[in-house]
């Protein structure tokens, strides 16, 4: 589901969780067993095909001591 905010924003976000998931040296495979997902969700993340839900996006701040608004491109502002 692309959602309301569009192609572009879905794009940047699945680029800051490949950012923050290299960042933490955890591979794909590794973040979906943490996440308690496939590894094929997080690729669909990383690659724009759709959005992560709202927990999941919580899940990944608190994983990788971001804001939420951080994860979803809204603020360059980390810390929570």
């Amino acid at each position: 589901m692309k959602g309301e905010f569009g192609m572009q924003n879905m794009e940047k976000v699945g680029k800051i969780i490949a950012e923050l998931r290299r960042e933490r040296g955890l591979r794909q495979s590794d973040l979906s067993q943490i996440l308690s997902m496939s590894p094929s969700n997080i690729s669909n993340y990383e690659n724009a095909n759709y959005w992560p839900d709202a927990g999941t996006i919580c899940k990944m701040a608190n994983l990788f001591n971001v804001t939420t608004d951080y994860l979803l491109g809204r603020t360059d502002y980390r810390c929570p």
